[in-house]
């Protein structure tokens, strides 16, 4: 179980409390260290929070859950801030994580990092977007960094920040052609979720 504080609190700053994407952030770091790339899905949990839950897979298999407790729960027990719980069926990690391991050489070209804002509708779940941007050859790993609703976007929609490492195997990128890659993504991100570049 995770919540409370995302750091130490100091006068000077305001107080940052744990979401969902540090409780997802550290299972994928724990998860990845033995070897294992899991993979998230909106999940459909009784016992926690109907919009902030996810359920985890190794591959096509069903591991386990991650999410933030139902509201009604912490009521129940008197909690007044969010608490982020994880439950791995371990049986489940067994085969995958004994399987030997597997080196990569370190790349030989450097990578380009972009930072992409994108509105979008509420109810879009961030891991259609993460899907659809992992589809592009060039994307070499995508990681959430902002989520965003009120005043500065439009009612009923959200904000979400990614940063895009992009990456050839076979050459230094430009950039413009990375350029020309993002410009993709953002096309299709609009074709088939509606999404826009936040300004």
């Amino acid at each position: 179980m995770l919540g409370g504080l995302r750091l130490a609190k100091l006068w000077q700053e305001n107080d940052k409390v744990l979401d969902f994407f540090d409780a997802k952030g550290i299972l994928e770091g724990v998860l990845q260290r033995i070897g294992l790339n899991p993979r998230f899905e909106l999940g459909q949990d009784v016992s926690l929070h109907p919009h902030k839950q996810a359920d985890i897979f190794i591959e096509n298999q069903k591991a386990g859950v991650l999410g933030e407790v139902h509201p009604e729960v912490l009521l129940a027990f008197n909690i007044g801030e969010p608490v982020y719980l994880a439950e791995i069926d371990l049986g489940t990690l067994i085969p995958f994580a004994a399987r030997g391991k597997t080196y990569q050489a370190i790349p030989r070209f450097p990578a380009i990092v972009r930072d992409l804002a994108l509105i979008l509708d509420a109810g879009v779940a961030h891991q259609r977007i993460e899907t659809i941007l992992r589809k592009f050859s060039l994307v070499e790993d995508v990681e959430i960094f902002d989520v965003y609703s009120g005043e500065q976007v439009p009612p009923g929609k959200k904000s979400l920040a990614y940063r895009l490492s992009y990456r050839s195997p076979t050459h230094t990128l430009t950039d413009e052609e990375v350029s020309q890659v993002q410009q993709q993504i953002v096309n299709r991100l609009n074709s088939e979720l509606g999404a826009v570049l936040r300004s």
